[in-house]
């Protein structure tokens, strides 16, 4: 290790570190993540990237050595969670705990395998062998380089070639700890050829007072002609909770002529940041990133996007909406990147918010960087507050104040909404966010 150790890597960070080192050393890709996140240090107001969410605080009362005391599958008879058709798999910090498929299954007449990610190593697995560590590598974000340094296990699935998986595969997630500690799963989902399914992921974020530092990351693998539509919904509580930080890692890689859809939804979570990256390895991509957030209190939500576009005649939409209330801030940082090749690219990005009170905060910096000179690129960021035009247009047709304020928010959120192609997800998700607006 030939490296420059950053000064603002707590003592006990190190040691743990150098443990987990010491442990995976023939894998070459946590070596590179290892030095990489020394190089660097921990984010901090003057990370370009994290300047509006520095996270340093949340690390410095954690037990590294803590792997945290979780309660058992049980929890989940009494945990409040959506209830989807499809395949459930159950996860107590991204780690699965109980699911109705653990062993290769058909569903809906095609083969897919659903597995402990360690187990998947320990079984020699050639898929994961291949790609695991290798989709985020060259992704040099800090809590991206944490996890790859440092994590234990998460959630393999595999589709074989030409599978076609109708039912979605429902991961219900439950994050929480009974001490101070570090949570890191890493999630592999490798997708082949010509193969479609539809994953979604709800997180749930509760628990204890204590604080911990929840850091995950899915490397996913959208080969040739695949179709996929990944679904994030990101549930917390309405309280303050200055202790807890979530960070969502999301490294996506698509081959020729693959669609990948994905729609985070987040909603009362106390800190919270997305990290979505998505390269477009090959002709005649396509990429839809949708995010919708509401917040209140002194709630934090961060999306950062990068769609990076490597060949030609492919297209990214994102568009990302936020309602924020009392003194909650949101930020929304994200950039196109189109390569000298990617010719004939066609790129849009916008981000819309609504501000529900004056102290509630929003940083929007939507960027773009273009080598190439045959594309068709845009991109947008507005804030503001409640249409009033459009409120008393309502009110003189005897709608009540609260309920045309309700109407327009609805119909705010409701371009996010739609993309979304699972109609009872979609359903449930309104009904969620009925019960959460405020006005």
């Amino acid at each position: 290790m030939n490296t420059t150790i950053k000064t603002n890597i707590p003592t006990a960070l190190l040691s743990y570190l150098e443990s987990t080192a010491a442990t995976h050393a023939n894998q070459s890709f946590r070596t590179q993540a290892l030095d990489s996140l020394l190089n660097q240090g921990l984010p901090n107001k003057k990370s370009e990237e994290y300047k509006y969410s520095p996270v340093e605080k949340f690390f410095k009362e954690l037990n590294f050595s803590s792997k945290g005391n979780s309660p058992n599958a049980d929890i989940f008879k009494t945990l409040n969670y959506p209830k989807l058709r499809g395949v459930e798999v159950f996860a107590i910090n991204g780690i699965i705990v109980a699911s109705s498929h653990t062993e290769p299954v058909e569903v809906s007449g095609s083969t897919i395998k659903i597995q402990s990610l360690k187990q998947a190593m320990l079984e020699n697995n050639k898929i994961a062998d291949t790609y695991l560590g290798q989709l985020s590598s060259k992704n040099q974000d800090p809590f991206i380089a944490l996890n790859n340094a440092a994590f234990e296990d998460g959630i393999f699935i595999h589709l074989e070639k030409n599978a076609i998986v109708e039912e979605p595969i429902h991961i219900i997630n439950y994050v929480t700890s009974q001490e101070n500690c570090l949570i890191q799963p890493h999630h592999l989902f490798v997708f082949e050829e010509n193969s479609q399914t539809t994953i979604i992921e709800t997180t749930i974020i509760k628990g204890s007072s204590v604080g911990f530092v929840y850091n995950s990351l899915v490397e996913m693998q959208a080969a040739e002609n695949s179709k996929i539509n990944y679904y994030r919904l990101q549930l917390g509580s309405k309280s303050d909770d200055t202790k807890k930080a979530a960070v969502f890692n999301t490294q996506i890689n698509q081959e020729k002529n693959s669609t990948v859809d994905t729609n985070t939804i987040t909603i009362n979570t106390s800190w919270l940041r997305n990290n979505h990256n998505i390269v477009l390895n090959g002709t005649n991509c396509e990429a839809h990133l949708n995010g919708l957030f509401l917040i209140n209190n002194h709630q934090h939500v961060d999306n950062h996007t990068l769609v990076d576009h490597q060949q030609p005649h492919c297209q990214s939409n994102q568009l990302y909406k936020g309602i924020l209330s009392d003194k909650s801030t949101g930020i929304f940082n994200g950039k196109i990147f189109v390569r000298k090749d990617a010719q004939k690219t066609n790129a849009y990005q916008s981000s819309k918010n609504i501000l529900l009170s004056d102290d509630a905060t929003i940083n929007a910096k939507p960027q773009l960087e273009i080598y190439a000179d045959d594309v068709k690129c845009s991109h947008g960021s507005s804030t503001g507050k409640i249409d009033t035009d459009a409120l008393f247009y309502l009110r003189a047709r005897g709608v009540g104040e609260e309920s045309a304020r309700r109407l327009l928010l609805h119909a705010f959120a409701n371009d996010v909404i739609e993309t979304i192609k699972n109609e009872e997800l979609q359903m449930t998700i309104k009904e969620i966010i009925e019960k959460q607006l405020y006005v």
